[in-house]
């Protein structure tokens, strides 16, 4: 995809997970691999889970990797499927367990 979309990061090292938490908009889980092509594309392989930040449009949605915040970018929005955000905070607890 020729993307013209451009995300925009804060620049403050002394954000919170708080703060961080607060973006979401929801968190969903990849359903299939998504190689990226372009820059400020979002690749993932299928099973990870993504913090979904912004939905530019209703293709692309840009977010985050949960296992590493710092990857962030658009990707396709039908190569994943969404978790509820009030369910948010028992899927982080539950993927705390399945790390140790």
């Amino acid at each position: 995809m020729t993307s013209t979309y451009s995300s925009t990061s804060t620049s403050s090292s002394n954000s919170s997970s708080t703060e961080k938490a607060n973006d979401v908009l929801c968190v969903v889980q990849a359903l299939f691999d998504f190689d990226a092509e372009e820059k400020g594309e979002l690749g993932f392989k299928k099973g990870n889970i993504i913090e979904v930040t912004k939905k530019p449009h209703t293709s692309w949605w840009e977010g985050r990797l949960k296992d590493k915040p710092s990857q962030v970018g658009i990707f396709p929005s039908n190569r994943v499927v969404s978790f509820f955000k009030k369910n948010y905070f028992f899927l982080s607890l539950f993927f705390k367990k399945i790390k140790k």
